[in-house]
């Protein structure tokens, strides 16, 4: 029941409490002063806690961001260097097919050229229809 009396509450505490002060400040206005400048002290030190626990969680925010992108830029670099050597092997792969591509063309020209060589002067190399061999047995003489 003291709860529910309005005589317990902080209301009306506090209403006694600055009865207690305006009375006292009538009676003597030095007291009153030195209150209030104790009050401002008070305050200014508050405030000052409050401003050092702001700059504390502002830096400790700063330092887990700064860690965060410091882990983001790693990971970016190895993922850049895990692309830049799988291109590279690429590059390599493909530059080794066209090296052995090309070897294979050269080993074939060079086969069909010793294919030539070895092949018997008598032998014909090419087919040539019955009109081309008469056009050839006709003497260059004969022709006007």
């Amino acid at each position: 029941m003291a709860r529910d009396s309005p005589v317990g509450s902080p209301v009306v505490s506090r209403r006694t409490d600055l009865n207690n002060v305006n009375n006292t400040y009538h009676i003597d206005p030095g007291l009153h002063e030195q209150a209030f400048q104790q009050q401002i002290l008070q305050l200014k030190k508050q405030q000052q806690l409050q401003q050092q626990i702001l700059l504390q969680h502002f830096q400790a925010q700063q330092a887990q961001l700064a860690e965060q992108h410091e882990q983001q830029l790693q990971q970016h670099l190895k993922a850049e260097k895990a692309a830049m050597r799988f291109h590279r092997q690429q590059a390599m792969e493909f530059w080794e097919q066209q090296k052995q591509l090309e070897e294979q063309r050269e080993r074939r020209e060079k086969e069909k050229l010793e294919a030539l060589k070895k092949k018997d002067k008598n032998e014909h190399s090419a087919v040539a229809s019955n009109e081309v061999k008469r056009k050839l047995m006709v003497s260059p003489y004969d022709m006007h």
